[in-house]
């Protein structure tokens, strides 16, 4: 039975939201993100979408989710990781849901 990569690639799709909204949330789930990974990686093993078309979809799942790219991400993170080495106290005064999301 042949692929269908339109059904193949919804469902990448949704995995990938599943694991953002539940990392959103708070509740990561390593046993899903990790599943999902692979199920990405086999379509790319089989040629039913591309590393590009797997990065393209990662992230716009991630600023759908997030309302950010995955890049304007990690460098808010580390500069609130900076922030609580260089200056704690205003570390400490933003926020914590500012920290968190």
């Amino acid at each position: 039975m042949p692929i269908n990569p339109q059904a193949y690639i919804a469902t990448c799709r949704s995995e990938i939201s599943k694991v953002y909204q539940l990392t959103k949330e708070g509740k990561p789930d390593d046993v899903l993100k990790h599943r999902t990974e692979g199920f990405i990686r086999a379509g790319i093993f089989l040629e039913v979408l591309s590393a590009q078309d797997a990065k393209h979809l990662m992230e716009t799942q991630h600023l759908a989710i997030f309302g950010e790219s995955v890049e304007e991400r990690k460098k808010r993170k580390a500069s609130f990781e900076q922030l609580k080495i260089d200056d704690p106290d205003k570390y400490f005064a933003e926020p914590a849901i500012n920290r968190k999301r």
